[in-house]
C-alpha cells in the first residue's frame, strides 16, 4: 500500500494523484486498477483492468468471468486496507 502527501484543503482523483506521485515497479509486480485508472501505464508493471461492455453488445461469458475474478480480487485487498486502517 502507498501513501502520497496530498496539499491540505486539496481533493485529489487517484489517478491524478498516481500520476504525479514517482513510484518504480519491478517487471514481476502486477497492478490490480479500477477503471478510474484507465491509461495509467507505469513503466515496467503489468497492469490488470476490468473489460468495459462495448455501447451496442454484451460481453463475452470469458470477460464476464475475468471481471469477476479482478472483483473479487479487489474486494479482498480493500477490506485488508480498510482492516488496515481502522488500527
Amino acid at each position: 500500500m502507498l501513501a502520497a502527501e496530498v496539499p491540505a484543503g486539496c481533493s485529489m482523483h487517484d489517478k491524478a494523484l498516481a500520476d504525479i506521485t514517482e513510484v518504480v515497479f519491478l517487471p514481476e509486480q502486477c497492478l490490480l486498477l479500477g477503471l478510474g485508472f484507465k491509461g495509467y501505464q507505469p513503466q515496467a508493471a503489468q497492469t490488470l483492468l476490468p473489460i468495459k461492455q462495448p455501447p451496442p453488445c454484451e460481453l463475452s461469458e470469458v470477460d464476464k468471468c475475468y471481471n469477476r475474478l479482478l472483483a473479487s480480487v479487489r474486494v479482498k485487498m480493500e477490506q485488508v486496507i480498510r482492516r488496515t486502517c481502522k488500527v
